[in-house]
């Protein structure tokens, strides 16, 4: 594999687009972190679970990923769910990680997928 990211689009039966998943690997491809954006008309519908759930099975699965992981703001519950839900495992927690320019510095969980097997 050459590419280092790859972008899935999320859409619904029209081929409107609701959302994306985004996988950037690292050397040598045994692992990937994932990104999620979902458009706010299409959140709380199920369409990111769906979404990351199928990209993860793909990357450990097809692609034999070992382990995929993930961070998000510690205040965005609907993020957290997602990935909870797809099954994903609190590592650890990026204290300040980010700023926001209206909130604030913001801490940052850690996630992990890991391949079944």
């Amino acid at each position: 594999m050459k590419s280092k990211r790859l972008v899935f689009l999320a859409t619904n039966e029209d081929g409107l687009v609701l959302g994306n998943v985004t996988v950037t690997f690292t050397q040598p491809y045994l692992t990937a972190v994932l990104g999620i954006m979902f458009h706010h008309d299409h959140q709380g519908r199920g369409y990111g679970a769906e979404a990351v759930g199928a990209v993860c099975d793909w990357l450990t699965r097809i692609l034999g990923v070992e382990k995929v992981s993930a961070m998000c703001d510690s205040k965005n519950l609907a993020c957290r769910r997602v990935l909870e839900k797809v099954g994903f495992k609190t590592e650890g927690i990026m204290e300040k990680f980010f700023h926001h320019p209206e909130r604030g510095w913001l801490d940052s969980p850690v996630y992990a997928l890991f391949r079944e097997g």
